[in-house]
């Protein structure tokens, strides 16, 4: 009648259990994500998006994360950036 026997599906239970309850406390502890906001910034002479993102990227993010973030938010191709172009960044909005 029963796949698994009474002690298989014990087992089963304490394990789901502990997985779930993990899983719980991971998330639990998780920082929560800064709330950004966009705006348009003018590229300028000697910009790139590495300097961008030392100077924007909430405190937390990775400068990679953030560069990621731009290009795909710009639909950017490649990290070449033109002086005069305006492109979308991201900063921490005011709480």
């Amino acid at each position: 009648m029963f796949l698994f026997s009474k002690e298989q599906r014990y087992l089963l239970f304490i394990t789901l259990f502990i997985i779930i309850l993990g899983i719980g406390i991971y998330f639990g502890t998780l920082e929560p994500v800064p709330e950004l906001e966009e705006f348009n910034y003018t590229i300028m002479r000697g910009d790139t998006l590495w300097k961008l993102a030392d100077k924007y990227a909430p405190e937390g993010m990775s400068n990679n994360r953030y560069i990621y973030k731009i290009r795909e938010l710009n639909d950017m191709e490649g990290v070449n950036l033109i002086p005069g172009e305006t492109v979308i960044l991201l900063k921490e909005g005011a709480d």
